[in-house]
């Protein structure tokens, strides 16, 4: 009976040795506070980077994108139901005031109940600098070409002229020209390339940063080759006008020496002049039905462009202002000169100038002093270059005459404006606010037509005059009086001459240097650049 009594308590009592022992387990596998797990990878965030530019104008240039792996001590239940979210790295730029590499203690935000045990690694390297932009001309550089003796290399076209670059202060303000290599081989005939773009110096040292970006990478770039050939010179007759039988024709010259593409000469073996008569009046009703009807565009008296011509010659200059108003966001609108070169190029300056006029008066470009724009593009200002353009403007107004020059100008601003102040004088030159009368010397636009006033009367009365009485004129020291009378001399306003000789207090003759006036003199510089861009 005893016996048996032993025997059924033990199998209780083992029943409850195995539930504490599995208890145990499960407390100390869930409920333990020392359990550990690692994170790898998880991405370091960078805090205050808004802060940094806010008060120091500092950027963080490098630094993003580090990561850390972040050991962690805590409940296992807890820790097994954690992601790479939960557990957050980072460092603070928010105190630094300096620009360079920065070593930045990582700290580690967790959820409530797990504390870090280890971080790997315990820092990260940020980069600090100011963000600085600049616009570099493009350099095409061709190399290991081989042609034909009898082939002339062109030169070559970039699609763009000019790239913008932006990065680290300090290695922007090295930065000269964005350069494309190219190695074209054997030519026979045109090609266009694409390569890739460096950045190099003033010295011709490549740039190698890792933080530059540029606006584009690439650019294509057009090859011309030419051959010249002298092609006779030959006449077609219509209509049965003219045969041999009734008229002996003579061409003269008997040939044109030609430079072309080799393809397009290829065959070419004689130009032929294909003779048609036609009444005057019947042309001139014919030029008016085409000129009615939009076909052709008279451009100057009896000067005529067919539409497609005319239509292609709009999408050039549309495709070149376009990108000029990308590279110089702050100018007015780009030179007259300039844009008739780039997008009008082989036309005459007349024919250049009147299809201008014709677009201007079509709506397809406007006009401000001496440059052209697309018709929706707008200079727009920060809140700083608005108050830095009118205090430039206020300073040259009140300097009246006599103004600084434009170097001690940028000195009384401080120098995290100057570069704006720059950016902003140009704006007002291109928007005829300012006259440049040299690189260092700009009148206001009301002070010079001031001095313009003053010169036209004074004209009237001294069909010419010497230095010395042109200054007094205008109350001034030689060197503006000077530096006026260079603009107008460059402007055809003025004409410097030697006519004038006088015996000098020892009896001596001493020639003296006279102005003639060869131009008109005009009310303002603004008025004065649309005369002598559309006529």
């Amino acid at each position: 009976m005893r016996s048996r009594l032993k025997t059924s308590d033990l199998i209780p009592r083992l029943l409850c040795v195995v539930i504490a022992v599995i208890i145990w387990l499960y407390v100390m596998s869930n409920e333990s506070p020392d359990y550990e797990r690692t994170f790898s990878g998880v991405t370091v965030s960078i805090e205050n980077a808004a802060l940094l530019t806010s008060e120091s104008e500092l950027s963080v240039i490098s630094g993003y994108g580090e990561r850390a792996d972040i050991t962690v001590t805590g409940k296992k239940s807890d820790l097994i139901s954690y992601s790479l979210e939960d557990i957050v790295p980072s460092v603070d730029v928010g105190g630094i005031t300096t620009p360079g590499k920065h070593q930045l203690a990582i700290s580690v935000t967790t959820p409530d109940g797990c504390t870090v045990g280890s971080i790997s690694p315990t820092s990260i390297e940020v980069y600090i600098d100011k963000i600085a932009t600049k616009t570099l001309p493009v350099v095409v550089n061709i190399s290991q070409v081989q042609h034909e003796q009898s082939i002339t290399l062109g030169v070559p076209t970039p699609d763009v002229t000019a790239v913008t670059v932006s990065g680290p202060a300090s290695v922007i303000e090295a930065a000269a020209r964005a350069v494309v290599d190219l190695e074209l081989g054997e030519l026979t005939t045109g090609v266009t390339a694409r390569g890739t773009l460096h950045v190099i110096t003033e010295d011709g040292a490549t740039v190698d940063n890792p933080y530059l970006t540029l606006s584009q990478t690439s650019v294509g770039v057009t090859v011309p080759v030419y051959i010249e050939r002298e092609i006779p010179i030959t006449v077609g007759t219509k209509y049965g006008y003219f045969n041999d039988d009734n008229v002996r024709i003579t061409v003269l010259p008997k040939s044109l020496t030609v430079r072309a593409d080799p393809a397009l000469l290829e065959g070419v073996e004689s130009f032929e002049i294909a003779r048609q008569s036609m009444p005057e009046e019947e042309m001139v009703r014919a030029l008016e039905d085409l000129v009615n009807s939009g076909d052709l565009l008279e451009i100057l008296p009896r000067r005529y462009l067919a539409a497609p011509l005319y239509r292609k010659a709009c999408q050039s200059v549309e495709q070149v202002l376009a990108e000029y108003h990308k590279a110089n966001p702050l100018h007015a609108g780009m030179k007259v000169a300039a844009l008739r070169q780039k997008a009008l190029r082989g036309a005459e300056l007349k024919e250049a100038d009147a299809i201008l006029t014709a677009m201007l008066r079509g709506g397809t470009v406007t006009a401000i002093a001496d440059r052209c724009a697309l018709p929706d593009f707008r200079v727009v200002l920060t809140k700083r270059q608005t108050a830095l353009r009118q205090k430039l403007l206020d300073s040259y107004r009140k300097s009246g005459r006599e103004v600084p020059f434009v170097d001690d100008i940028y000195a009384t601003f401080p120098t995290n404006e100057r570069d704006d102040c720059k950016k902003v004088l140009e704006n007002l030159v291109s928007c005829g606010e300012l006259v440049m009368l040299t690189p260092q010397l700009f009148y206001h636009k009301d002070v010079y037509e001031e001095v313009c006033a003053l010169t036209r009367d004074f004209f009237e009365g001294h069909p010419a005059f010497t230095l010395a009485e042109y200054r007094d004129l205008l109350g001034t020291s030689r060197k503006y009086a000077l530096a006026i009378l260079e603009f107008f001399d460059k402007t055809k306003v003025t004409k410097m001459c030697f006519s004038y000789v006088e015996l000098d207090s020892f009896g001596c003759n001493v020639k003296l240097t006279g102005y003639l006036l060869i131009g008109h003199i005009l009310h303002s510089a603004h008025d004065k650049n649309l005369a002598g861009t559309f006529g």
